[in-house]
């Protein structure tokens, strides 16, 4: 393998950062702030950090994304290559905005850039190192938008230790010497690639890359795993709102319950409810009026608001909608992340879908769809953020689950550099249980990805495929549209 991982931070939380390999300091995931209004990282001053553990080799290369809105008052790591504690090498930025390159973390200077980084803006990283005694040429080299800043040269010791591996990489600096310029004045890092030179494809420079995250939106042609909810008629319906745009209330103008996706609201004759009331009732929210809303107490996200349809009677509910607080106070109230629910008794409820809505106008509504027909399964793993609350799961060896995914923004380039599928994971009791996430080409070929053992705690398993069919085809744009990605219980 030469392509390690990639990485562009949208499809989870800050609180997720760990259950895809990096252990993390003091760091925030914005889900717009990233390079092209996606998810973006930013560390904290003085002490965030992301590190990643590396399969160990002598050189490695990788790519970022960075914007900087300010200069540190110090000179402050921007990354650090180490082996166990050892820093082996790091990059820097300097009080005047130029660039720095060490042996060691931070302790022997060895490249100055003579250009000063532009700030207010995304620039993109590429950092290649050897960790040797006597540097070959072009072995050590930092780009900065395609072109070289730092090219250290041959003969230079570049190895601080007795060690001439590299075992993990830090972003962001690291414990002991931490990129210190934060989330507070605007510093983002995106579209992250590592990859090393053990292969024959994707072993140096890849060039200004980004990652794009894309989810499933139907049903493949495997669908043996059980989904933990599907579409059915319940009496208790309910929105569960895990976050919202600012501070800590939520407020809807109307929630909306159809018996088809975009149709029409059949809240009537029912009962509504909230875990908290405050600026209005929750009635109010299935009142038909604008001018009216339902409002919590402060303090009450998460939060709910619930309608019960009334004994014997239930509904088939495979739709939803919301609209925005009819007041300025909707940039703090209106929900971003939330939850579709159902019960029969209005205690135990079960999740439908998951759905979020980042940006909002006043008074907005926006309309969701919650019809899992043709996509039992992968409506239960096309969330933005990892759950525990649906899913698909399985007991038996060699049962699979595939999905379609959406398509592939248009690319300027054709060049696919790898497909890296990832999938939060646990098993839920004793004894072992392994699975293997493959891919399935538009012929039907299935290519299998290595086997990884699942713990009881939620985690990321990711697998880099680096080429289609089997490893013997480059991957394109039409190819991975036209593909399918799942997972496979293999022990």
């Amino acid at each position: 393998m030469s392509l390690i991982t990639v990485e562009g931070f949208d499809h989870y939380v800050t609180a997720d950062i760990a259950k895809k390999g990096w252990s993390v300091s003091a760091c925030t995931i914005g889900i717009t702030n990233g390079r092209r209004g996606n998810g973006g990282l930013s560390p904290t001053i003085g002490s965030g950090y992301i590190k990643k553990a590396l399969p160990v080799a002598s050189t490695y290369i990788m790519g970022f994304a960075m914007w900087v809105n300010v200069l540190p008052a110090n000179t402050n790591a921007i990354a650090v290559f180490f082996d166990g504690v050892q820093g082996q090498s790091s990059i820097a930025l300097g009080v005047d905005g130029r660039l720095l390159m060490y042996s060691g973390n931070g302790a022997t200077l060895v490249g100055t850039s003579v250009q000063a980084l532009q700030l207010g803006a995304w620039n993109y990283f590429e950092w290649k190192v050897t960790i040797a005694n006597s540097a070959a040429a072009n072995s050590c080299v930092l780009k900065v938008n395609g072109v070289n800043w730092i090219n250290v040269a041959a003969g230079t010791d570049m190895q601080p230790s007795t060690s001439a591996v590299i075992s993990s990489v830090a972003l962001a600096g690291n414990s002991t010497n931490s990129f210190g310029i934060g989330s507070n004045v605007g510093t983002w890092l995106d579209d992250v690639y590592i990859c090393d030179t053990s292969g024959t494809t994707n072993n140096d420079f890849l060039g200004d890359i980004r990652v794009d995250t894309l989810y499933p939106n139907a049903d493949g042609a495997f669908s043996a795993w059980t989904p933990s909810a599907v579409n059915g008629a319940h009496r208790y319906w309910r929105l569960y709102v895990d976050a919202v745009l600012g501070g800590t209330v939520i407020a809807l103008t109307e929630l909306g319950l159809s018996l088809t996706s975009g149709g029409a609201t059949v809240t009537t004759g029912g009962t509504a409810s909230a875990n908290s009331v405050s600026s209005g009732l929750a009635a109010n929210a299935f009142d038909g009026n604008s001018g009216t809303w339902w409002g919590t107490a402060s303090s009450q996200v998460p939060g709910w608001i619930a309608y019960d349809f009334g004994a014997g009677v239930t509904k088939n509910i495979k739709g939803f909608s919301l609209t925005s607080q009819n007041s300025a106070s909707y940039a703090q109230t209106a929900p971003t992340q939330f939850q579709l629910q159902f019960s029969d008794d209005g205690v135990v409820w079960t999740t439908l879908v998951v759905a979020s809505a980042p940006t909002w106008t006043q008074n907005e509504t926006k309309v969701f769809s919650a019809d899992l027909t043709g996509a039992a399964h992968s409506g239960m793993v096309n969330d933005p953020i990892p759950n525990l609350t649906n899913y698909n799961y399985a007991l038996t060896i060699g049962l699979r689950d595939s999905y379609a995914f959406q398509d592939l923004p248009s690319l300027v380039s054709s060049t696919v550099y790898g497909v890296q599928v990832n999938a939060a994971m646990l098993k839920d009791d004793a004894g072992n249980k392994q699975v293997a996430l493959f891919t399935r080409a538009s012929g039907g070929e299935n290519t299998d990805g290595a086997t990884v053992a699942l713990g009881t705690s939620q985690t990321y398993v990711s697998q880099i495929f680096e080429k289609n069919l089997n490893g013997t085809a480059d991957w394109t744009q039409a190819t991975v549209n036209s593909a399918e990605f799942g997972v496979k219980v293999v022990v």
